[in-house]
């Protein structure tokens, strides 16, 4: 037996009915029914946003880099990118200064004029699944989870560029390149804190009853999590018994709004969310699902 059974009901469309006439180029029939259908439609809070990618995040990252005038960023970028590292590489071994410079005017002018400029001021989404609490009176719904946080109500996602540096074995004159000397992954580091889905006692009782009647030890729920980017710096890990250096972009973020759907087949933009969650303070959540004692609950200084 599932949690809910639920039924989705479709939006049906009428036709519209065709003139006998010939139409004008104002009265076009498939223009007017393609407007009735975009009017009728529901359209999710978050529909007009979209997941980031590999590329915003490294790009946004070197931008600002530049802006503050911080070295190191068109280096990092070069490395990064196998075509670019290639010129570099073997025009610096045979000392072609020319080819030297115009790589690197080459990687400045593409993280200049990038269009992840304005990554900070932009608004993603992400969807996940996300585990609810033990149902708490005082917050009047239950305090949301990360299925695999990374510290007290942090949650990561890993993003990748879809390739990893290969080394080149330095053959006819062909430079080594470290397996990992740029970066290859980004991560983005939210916080949950605060994040209760509202329910009252009833139907905190009903849920709670339906999984009872399972073999399932939680209630979770799909979730859509839109956010804005605060910060980003670089990582440096050092592999163990290797001289390879790990770079990863990693990220925090604040979660503005969290949209819950009954199932993932529901998450889409033409549906509405089943539920809208509430944001209470951070502090006092933290102690309703860690306790008081717990010394992250209380906001650095």
């Amino acid at each position: 037996m599932k949690i809910l059974n639920w039924m989705v009901i479709g939006l049906l469309v009428p036709g519209m009915i065709a003139c006998s006439s010939k139409p004008t180029k104002e009265e076009e029939p498939h223009k007017v029914k393609a407007q009735v259908q975009n009017e009728s439609r529901p359209q999710a809070p978050w529909a007009p946003y979209r997941r980031v990618s590999f590329d915003e995040i490294f790009g946004g990252y070197l931008y600002n880099e530049i802006v503050h005038q911080k070295k190191g960023a068109v280096d990092l970028y070069i490395n990064s990118d196998d075509d670019l590292y290639k010129q570099y590489s073997v025009a610096k071994e045979v000392g072609h200064k020319d080819r030297v410079t115009a790589v690197q005017v080459r990687a400045y002018d593409q993280i200049v004029n990038s269009k992840n400029k304005g990554l900070m001021e932009r608004k993603f989404i992400i969807m996940t699944k996300m585990e609810l609490g033990k149902y708490n009176n005082e917050l009047q719904g239950f305090p949301l989870y990360a299925r695999h946080p990374v510290g007290a109500g942090d949650v990561i996602f890993t993003y990748s560029n879809g390739h990893y540096p290969r080394r080149y074995e330095g053959k006819r004159g062909l430079p080594v390149r470290a397996t990992a000397s740029g970066v290859t992954k980004a991560e983005i580091a939210l916080s949950l804190k605060g994040w209760v889905m509202p329910a009252s006692v009833e139907t905190a009782y009903r849920m709670l009853k339906a999984v009872s009647d399972t073999d399932r030890e939680y209630l979770d729920v799909w979730s859509i999590l839109l956010y804005k980017l605060e910060h980003c710096k670089l990582y440096e890990n050092k592999r163990k018994y290797s001289r390879d250096i790990e770079r990863s972009v990693g990220c925090r973020g604040t979660v503005e709004d969290v949209y819950a759907y009954l199932s993932k087949e529901q998450v889409r933009r033409d549906v509405l969310p089943w539920k809208v969650m509430k944001k209470v303070d951070p502090v006092v959540w933290c102690e309703k699902v860690f306790g008081k004692m717990a010394h992250f609950c209380k906001p650095k200084k």
